[in-house]
């Protein structure tokens, strides 16, 4: 079943990517729910380093041009890929992959919590417990300070801070943009189109959340 949730999250993300967020949320909710059964039979373990290659993958476009604009959430997904077969796959631990389901299945639920305004709040409320849940496995990698990890760390840490800047929830917000300000002045080796984006949300989510705190 660990290759039916692969492929579920993929079409998921392909989903996001055109900007439907309502069939990214079916088909990222199976693929949840399949890791989640599978991973009551197995040894947890991280592993899978050697298994599962994961591609970041930019769903703006087609969010924004279908969902219209999501300020300062970072529409990034993750795409992932083996070249193990399916029986192979099937053996694994889902704890190996399982955190990218979560990470796509938190940026759908903030999408579609954020569209929805005051209707959205549970979606908003599963889209935070998600990114908790991510965070915990990038505090648990040993590598946690590499690029990719470091990204995860700032993509979670940002969209958190925007979900608490719609629950007018400001002392939270603020500490989501620190651990983002930290993450970022600590990640050398990042594109200048990133450090960029992340720079804007800090000075302008950043200002109007003190603005709002105080």
């Amino acid at each position: 079943m660990n290759q039916v949730a692969i492929d579920l999250s993929n079409a998921g993300v392909t989903a996001l990517h055109r900007g439907d967020s309502n069939t990214a949320f079916q088909s990222l909710s199976q693929a949840a729910h399949i890791v989640t059964t599978a991973s009551r039979s197995h040894v947890h373990k991280n592993g899978g380093s050697d298994v599962f290659v994961f591609h970041w993958e930019d769903c703006s476009p087609g969010i924004v041009a279908k969902e219209g604009s999501t300020p300062f959430l970072s529409l990034r997904a993750l795409r992932i890929s083996t070249q193990h077969d399916a029986d192979e796959v099937s053996q694994l631990c889902p704890c190996g992959f399982a955190w990218s389901i979560w990470f796509n299945l938190a940026l759908c639920c903030s999408v579609i919590g954020t569209r929805l305004g005051e209707k959205g709040k549970p979606f908003l409320e599963m889209a935070y417990d998600l990114y908790e849940k991510v965070q915990r496995r990038v505090d648990s990698e040993p590598s946690r300070n590499n690029r990719h990890w470091a990204m995860m760390t700032m993509v979670v840490s940002n969209n958190q801070a925007c979900i608490f800047h719609d629950f007018c929830m400001h002392g939270n917000a603020v500490l989501c943009l620190h651990r983002l300000a930290s993450t970022l002045a600590s990640c050398q080796d990042m594109e200048v189109e990133d450090r960029g984006n992340f720079c804007l949300n800090l000075q302008i989510l950043g200002s109007q959340t003190l603005a709002a705190a105080a």
